[in-house]
């Protein structure tokens, strides 16, 4: 019997491999009745499954999905009828017969009256409805609907509309419900009970919330609504359509409810991720009251809105204005204006006078301060044009100098008295006489007759005079602006006395600056303070943060502001400074120009210039970010100074040392607090920032609040919020090099994957490999999800910080020491972590002996796990493959981000990898074996099981599942160890005949080879005379040395297989030689003879002889026409080019070149390729060109001589045979 993981949730309740306490309950069966459900069979149903099915008296049950939660089986056309008490005790006797534990529960409600006798299909032509109508008339089926259903026949009216289609399905459904509804409201007993179960379904949730429309309180503020709108015109005189022209207060009546329902029925059907809220009689009621709340403040609102005195100015603005707030802001700002002349100089005033954060006078001080300020900047730009008009005047005089005034003349004389401009400035201001021909196509000089002309100057200040008319000539157009300009030169109001006369330079007027003064001085002395020391405060953290280093006196060295232990120094130093050994590693190389000195590490060296000042900065932050992780969280002993920022911030640091954390909700945005502006805080809690307060005194019962930024809360809040709303972060990774990680996981869309597998801020990993730190994100499976990075946010390019990282990230929880006479080889050991505490399992399938080891603690006592159990009802299964399965299964849920659990030992058979995916490693196996026979009948019986049940369950699915994907691993087991059994074979077999060839080689004598090296001398010695003196006789020896090498490697294998006689004789030979006697080596030639004739035996030999590398060589060797090639590694050709070794080309040709063989391949693309001859050692095949059939090649021709019409796929193929053959 294979485990099951959905139903070993249920039953492996016992405990799992660490002798966790068990909890076992009694499985009960409740007999379950009542008129709205029906005979109902609850609780511990699958255990009595065989029980339940033989019971055929007084009723026989059926198994459904679709019941009240807790129960599984129910007894057909029982629910909404009345059953006797004795029935449903007989049921419950007859399981008790069977050894069932049963509890009877009995609801005795009185049924409705019921008129059995009703016939539905005549009360529906009752109400003109018959079958076959395609569009039934609504009115019409709700009234027969109210009928049949006052009568006790709704849902059989329901099921007779159902039959014959004339309604959708779960209309009829959602228009009963409705029914239902209103007649609840008529019983006083809303809402209705779900007809089946504790809940509604989605259509008839939708007619119960659909029936709110009828409670007689929403019908008396809708009607009212009807007519609200004629009651407001009659009261407002017709005012009404313009001061509520956005404020429809009856469409909000009518749309209310409408919303609120359709708000609900998505909490209940269609939450996100599935957590939708059960669709109860409470939810329908919260619905309720959500409507009526919202219907009562509109009515409220109509209501008050038809009173008359607000619009009549009967009463002054202080009576009214709250009312009229109350109805809505842009309604009161409206008639506050048109009605009561009450001025807005500001958007935002009106929302801030009915907030009450301005009362009427103030807001009556504030507009008169704005039409003073209004009218000085209307005074100051009099004052300005009036300069700029007279100096304009100045630049005519100045041309008419010279001359007539005409349009060059005056902009020469402009540029002469204003030389400062610039050519952009002079572009704008000049005088420009124009005329637009077209539409927008504009010509220089003065229009044709009839046309009109225009004229555009601007003053030196950039103030602008436009004149345009129909005028005879240029001066006639000049001017005409220049009469704009007298009067703009002389239009100055009269001076007051405090103002100076003649001002060189317009500027704001005296009487501004003195109020300026006067605000200023009149504000709190607190807020002063404030604005004081945040001043201060903001210049020094600036400060901070542009530079962040600080210099050692008398050196190139500096330490950081945030960590005097971390030292930056130039890589040229001849003496220790600070953390910084003496090093000259600068004059080696530019890239190690700065070293970055921690005593916690060697040093760090980088770069010069920007790229390596951004590294070293980033760099530096990680480090103080480490120092600050190392930082235990402290209890503020009292609230910081209000005006001491340093003080807030050492508060801050001691709640959170990081000065980063995350919301709950978010857990992968890092946020970095700073202090920010306080607050000022008013007694009914809202509040504004102390820069910003214009007021001479804090109100009763103000006080100033410090505040955290970004998040917008003060010190206490934060307190109550840490651990809650916002979770700290730990880690020693720095905000940018966080958020620059967070970035490449919002990149990547890896957010979904690594919220739902709980990975936090607190999971990002950091690590210092080959002296430089890395950073990454970790996926679910505990590898490298993101990253890594450097601390500036550059990937890490090295291949060996790479494969370090990789080693580092995949390995898993460490092995412990195991206990005496105990070894991995005959011992499966499971490391998990339970709780953040390692902790180890060991098991022993050769005496079925399990122990286990908490923490630094000690082996448990030896217990016994058997391999094999049944299922047992109540405890499951008791063997060891089961629980393990189970135990790692529960604490995986549990397990950090980037932990991988680890199994070793012979667990081949017992465990299987494919259970747990990659979250947990599993070691090579030291022994077990796979039974893929077993496997196999252990599918086929779930599998079979499943069947027999009808609609399987999700743990069924589960079990199926698991027991495919074990039998294919074993299969794929099977297979790899198969094909590793014969690659080793081969492997041997090839040692065997190296070993072979070797020792045959070894046994040859080296007389021998001297003897034919002597005879391949003599014989070079007669060619050399017969070729004559002409040849250099070194050049021949050494050319025949080398043949004659040759010829004795051919000949190795056919002197192997002489026969023992010949070896014999060939030795007394040697021995001949061996005395140096003339006559003996003139026999020793001649009976070199014998030998020459061996090499004829040895080429008709059908043994596989040597020469057999050189065809695989030649094969090797040999190019066709579109190969797919590359250069070998070692290429010279390839290094002499700059060409990538792993480039592919394609072969256009194989020729000769000087009677050697040559490949032509093509390098580069389009007009640019150029064609190489490459010799062929230096090329290798990547993929050999498919050649074309020939009966392919056949049908192509026949394609080629057809005349008539092909369609384009032919068309396509034709093209493709043309380019391959």
């Amino acid at each position: 019997m294979i485990w099951a993981p959905g139903r070993e949730l249920e039953i492996q309740r016992p405990g799992s491999l660490f002798g966790e306490p068990e909890e076992t309950k009694p499985a009960e069966l409740v007999v379950r009745y009542s008129l709205e459900g029906g005979v109902l069979l609850c609780g511990e149903t699958k255990a009595h499954k065989e029980a339940i099915k033989a019971l055929r008296s007084p009723y026989r049950f059926r198994f459904s999905r679709n019941l009240p939660a807790g129960c599984a089986w129910y007894a057909p056309r029982t629910r909404g009828k009345a059953q006797a008490r004795e029935k449903i005790e007989a049921v419950a006797s007859q399981l008790r017969a069977k050894g069932v534990p049963v509890v009877v529960e009995y609801s005795s409600t009185a049924p409705a009256k019921v008129d059995a006798g009703l016939d539905v299909a005549a009360l529906a032509k009752s109400h003109g409805i018959k079958p076959g109508d395609r569009h039934p008339d609504w009115p019409k089926l709700r009234a027969a609907l109210e009928d049949a259903e006052r009568k006790g026949q709704g849902a059989k009216l329901r099921a007779w509309l159902n039959k014959h289609r004339l309604l959708r399905p779960g209309e009829g459904t959602e228009e009963l419900a409705r029914v239902r509804g209103k007649l609840a409201f008529e019983a006083g007993n809303w809402p209705p009970a779900p007809e089946r179960g504790e809940t509604y379904g989605r259509a008839e949730f939708g007619g119960v919330l659909r029936s709110i429309d009828q409670d007689p309180r929403v019908l008396t503020i809708t009607e009212f609504a009807q007519t609200w709108k004629n009651q407001l015109e009659a009261v407002t005189k017709g005012r009404g359509s313009f001061w509520f022209r956005d404020a429809t207060l009856d469409a909000r009546v009518r749309d209310s409810p409408w919303q609120t329902r359709r708000s609900y029925e998505m909490r209940a059907f269609e939450g996100l991720l599935g957590k939708n809220e059960p669709a109860t009689p409470g939810l329908a009621k919260k619905a309720h009251a959500e409507v009526l709340a919202r219907l009562e403040d509109w009515n409220e609102r109509m209501r008050l809105a038809l009173q008359p005195e607000l619009y009549d100015g009967s009463k002054p603005a202080d009576q009214v204005y709250t009312q009229l707030c109350r109805i809505e802001t842009n309604i009161a700002q409206r008639v506050l204006g048109d009605v009561y002349d009450v001025r807005f100089p500001e958007r935002d005033d009106a929302s801030r006078l009915c907030t009450g954060v301005l009362s009427l006078d103030k807001l009556n001080a504030k507009a008169d301060a704005d039409e003073r300020e209004r009218a000085e900047r209307e005074a100051a730009r009099k004052v300005a044009r009036q300069a700029d008009a007279r100096a304009l005047l100045e630049v005519v005089r100045e041309a008419k100098r010279k001359g007539e005034l005409t349009e060059r003349r005056f902009n020469l004389a402009y540029w002469r008295l204003h030389p400062k401009l610039s050519n952009y400035e002079r572009e704008s201001r000049r005088l420009k006489v124009y005329w637009v021909q077209g539409f927008s196509s504009s010509r220089r000089g003065v229009a044709p007759a009839g046309r009109k002309t225009k004229v555009k100057l601007r003053g030196p200040k950039d103030h602008g005079f436009f004149a345009e008319g129909v005028y005879a000539d240029e001066g006639e157009a000049i001017a005409a602006v220049l009469v704009d300009v007298n009067k703009a030169a002389g239009e100055l109001e009269p001076q007051t006395p405090n103002k100076p006369k003649t001002p060189k330079r317009p500027r704001t007027p005296k009487r501004a600056k003195t109020m300026a003064k006067t605000t200023e001085s009149k504000l709190p002395k607190q807020i002063q303070d404030i604005k004081t020391a945040w001043t201060a405060f903001e210049a020094e953290r600036k400060k901070g943060r542009v530079t962040g280093w600080k210099n050692i006196p008398g050196t190139s060295c500096f330490t950081h502001v945030h960590d005097d232990s971390l030292t930056l120094c130039t890589a040229y130093q001849s003496k220790s400074i600070g953390s910084c050994p003496p090093s000259q590693e600068g004059l080696k190389s530019p890239s190690r120009q700065f070293m970055l000195c921690h005593p916690e590490h060697s040093p760090m060296f980088y770069p010069g210039k920007a790229a390596g000042i951004e590294a070293v900065k980033a760099e530096a932050d990680n480090a103080v970010a480490r120092r600050r992780s190392r930082k235990k969280t402290s209890k503020l002993d009292k609230p910081p100074k209000i005006i001491d920022f340093e003080d807030q911030q050492r508060a801050l640091e001691a709640l959170v040392p990081t000065r980063v954390v995350f919301r709950d909700n978010d857990p992968l945005s890092p946020i970095e607090l700073s202090v920010g502006v306080p607050w000022v805080e008013l007694e009914d809690g809202r509040r504004q920032s102390a820069t910003t307060w214009r007021e001479s005194k804090l109100p009763k019962g103000a006080k100033l609040v410090p505040q955290i930024f970004p998040i917008q809360v003060s010190f206490d809040e934060l307190v109550a919020e840490l651990g809650k709303k916002y979770l700290r972060y730990g880690g020693p990774i720095s905000p940018e090099t966080l958020r620059k990680l967070t970035k490449l996981v919002n990149e990547a869309r890896l957010r979904p994957a690594l919220k739902k597998a709980k990975v936090t801020l607190n999971d990002y990993r950091t690590s210092i490999v080959g002296n430089k730190s890395v950073y990454w994100v970790p996926g679910p499976d505990g590898g490298i999800a993101v990253g890594p990075l450097t601390a500036s946010g550059n990937p890490v390019k090295s291949k060996k910080v790479l494969e370090a990282l990789a080693k580092r990230t995949q390995s898993g929880l460490p092995l412990p020491e195991l206990p005496k006479d105990w070894s991995l080889d005959d011992t499966i050991v499971i490391a998990l972590l339970r709780n953040g505490v390692p902790m180890w399992g060991a098991w022993r399938p050769s005496t079925l002996e399990y122990r286990v080891k908490n923490g630094a603690g000690e082996w448990s006592e030896t217990k016994s796990m058997p391999a094999t159990s049944e299922r047992d009802p109540k405890k499951g299964y008791t063997d060891f493959p089961n629980v393990a399965t189970f135990t790692i299964r529960k604490f995986l849920d549990t397990a950090p981000a980037g932990v991988r659990y680890r199994v070793a030992g012979p667990w081949l058979g017992y465990l299987y990898p494919t259970d747990f995916g990659t979250k947990v490693q599993f070691d090579p196996s030291t022994g077990g074996e796979l039974d893929v026979a077993k496997l196999e009948a252990e599918f086929a019986e779930v599998t079979a099981k499943v069947s027999s049940y009808g609609q399987p369950t999700g743990s069924e699915k589960a079990a199926v599942s698991q027991a495919k994907r074990r039998l294919t691993w074993a299969a794929k087991q099977l297979k790899q160890e198969e094909k590793a059994t014969k690659r080793a074979a081969r492997d041997a077999e090839r040692a065997a005949k190296k070993a072979t060839k070797k020792d045959k080689s070894v046994k040859k004598k080296p007389h021998k080879d001297k003897e034919r090296a002597n005879e391949a001398a003599g014989a070079d010695s007669k060619q050399s005379e017969l070729k004559g003196p002409g040849r250099s006789g070194k050049g021949t020896t050494e050319s025949h040395k080398r043949a004659s090498k040759k010829k004795t490697a051919a000949k190795k294998k056919t002197a192997a297989k002489k026969k023992t006689a010949a070896k014999k004789k060939t030795a007394a030979k040697k021995k001949t030689a061996a005395k140096k006697k003339t006559a003996a080596k003139k026999k020793t030639a001649a009976k070199k003879k014998t030998a020459a004739k061996k090499k004829t035996a040895a080429k008709a030999s059908s043994q596989p002889s040597p020469t057999a590398s050189s065809k695989t060589n030649s094969r090797r060797l040999k190019f066709n026409r579109h190969d797919v090639v590359r250069f070998r590694k070692r290429s010279q050709i390839a290094e002499g080019l700059g060409l990538r070794p792993d480039a592919r080309y394609t072969v256009e040709m194989t020729t000769t070149h000087n009677e050697r063989p040559v490949v032509v391949i093509r390098y580069g693309s389009g007009k640019h390729s150029v064609l190489l001859k490459v010799p062929p050692g230096h090329l290798a095949v990547v993929q050999r060109h498919e050649e074309i059939p020939s009966d392919v090649r056949a049908c192509a021709a026949k394609l080629a001589n057809y005349k008539g019409p092909i369609n384009a796929k032919t068309r396509r193929i034709m093209i493709e045979l043309s380019k391959r053959s």
